[in-house]
């Protein structure tokens, strides 16, 4: 939970439709010898999430004046700075932040849109 909003979690064997490639194309990722993003979430993605979902509450408790309530530029500042701490792995490890893209973007107040930078994060 992240103030009244409820985040996501997956679990591993979990269909992953929005994150699936290819594993011949080069956006495959490849860690460990094994292709990391492929069509079924493995365990070190499902950890991976929830760790990422983890540190963005945490961060988000650390800005927010009041954790309980839900405020749109808090989140914002602590999606970016979550973002910015954990997008190399995902890129070289994992491949799945655009699990929760459409989700973690959606929570952003309209007025206030991340920006081109910030998206490409994901």
């Amino acid at each position: 939970m992240l103030g009244d909003q409820q985040l996501p979690i997956y679990q591993p064997g979990s269909i992953m439709f929005e994150t699936a490639v290819n594993g011949e194309s080069d956006i495959s990722v490849v860690h460990g010898g094994s292709q990391q993003n492929g069509p079924v979430l493995g365990n070190g993605c499902a950890i991976f999430l929830a760790k990422f979902l983890a540190k963005l509450v945490l961060t988000y408790n650390s800005i927010c004046e009041d954790p309980s309530e839900f405020c749109s530029k808090s989140y914002k500042a602590a999606l970016i700075k979550t973002l910015c701490n954990v997008s190399v792995e995902d890129m070289r490890e994992h491949g799945r932040l655009l699990t929760l893209k459409k989700k973690l973007v959606s929570m952003c107040d309209p007025q206030d849109k991340l920006d081109v930078k910030s998206l490409a994060l994901f």
